[in-house]
């Protein structure tokens, strides 16, 4: 029994570390966030307007054709373009357990949705 407490303890250690990395890489992204030349962008929810908007910020030229462009890009896998992207955060979410889910949620929710109101 000992040594499944130690392997339950070990367990919670880590995820205590990587919520704490995690932590500190979103309030690194909120330091980042106050520079007025730099754009959060929630990619979960990124469609043809956001990009266009993204385009105007960094100053890219945007025209019908780029318009169209964009549009016929959008709902691709961006890393394998001939593919159809699958959002794939719900799968993810799902393999944690849910006492780990509920803890990760506790510990970073609210500056997780500071960052994202903050974002295109």
């Amino acid at each position: 029994a000992l040594a499944e407490d130690d392997y339950c303890q070990a367990k919670l250690d880590l995820l205590a570390r990587r919520v704490a990395v995690l932590d500190e890489l979103l309030r690194h992204i909120q330091i980042a966030a106050a520079d007025p030349h730099v754009m959060l962008v929630a990619y979960r929810e990124l469609d043809t307007k956001k990009m266009l908007q993204i385009a105007r910020f960094f100053r890219l030229p945007v025209t019908a054709e780029s318009e169209t462009r964009i549009n016929a890009r959008m709902g691709f896998h961006s890393k394998e373009p001939g593919q159809t992207f699958q959002p794939d955060s719900a799968r993810k979410r799902e393999s944690l357990h849910l006492q780990s889910r509920d803890y990760i949620a506790g510990q970073l929710y609210e500056l997780y949705q500071q960052l994202r109101d903050r974002a295109v």
